[in-house]
């Protein structure tokens, strides 16, 4: 076994589109349903899209990357549009600037971009909790994920706890 120091760090990480999104029949661009600057659907009305499942472009910046950061952001500008359809008025397209990049990379491990600012390992992984902490909707959903995580860091998994579903793939209808 060799060992060695490195800087580098590659991590590959899947995402896409759920299930049932891969089989609407909406125009695809890149493999993903294909959407105006506003985030609705190309090609129709009154449909919208966002997230994993959508090709959004952002802006000045070219493409938007499926990740958290920017789903987030798309889901506040998306409510915004929805709102200004529902009275009349025009919406806006998408622009988000990324505020940087995090990921982690293992148990208490994970690597940060946050302007001039690099990061790695446990302080990386503190701010990747904490800036998803901060984006949770209630005090009482923060308060629980924070327990649930703060536990994890000392305690492994109670199989017990872990929820198992069925792919779209296993799933049949019954009758």
């Amino acid at each position: 076994r060799v060992l060695f120091r490195s800087a580098t760090v590659i991590c590959t990480v899947g995402t896409g589109m759920h299930p049932l999104a891969e089989h609407l029949p909406w125009a695809r661009e890149r493999g993903r349903i294909a959407v105006r600057p506003d985030l609705s659907v190309a090609d129709t009305s009154n449909v919208w899209a966002l997230g994993d499942c959508a090709h959004v472009g952002n802006g000045r910046w070219g493409v938007a990357p499926p990740t958290a950061q920017f789903a987030v952001a798309q889901a506040r500008h998306l409510a915004r549009n929805l709102a200004a359809t529902l009275r009349g008025q025009p919406t806006q397209a998408f622009e988000h600037r990324s505020r940087g990049m995090m990921a982690t990379t293992g148990h208490l491990k994970g690597v940060a971009l946050v302007g001039p600012l690099r990061l790695g390992g446990l302080p990386a992984w503190l701010l990747w909790r904490a800036y998803y902490l901060a984006l949770m909707p209630t005090w009482g959903r923060r308060l629980r994920i924070f327990i649930e995580w703060t536990w994890s860091m000392f305690f492994s998994a109670d199989i017990t706890h872990l929820r198992f579903t069925r792919t779209a793939d296993e799933w049949t209808p019954s009758g």
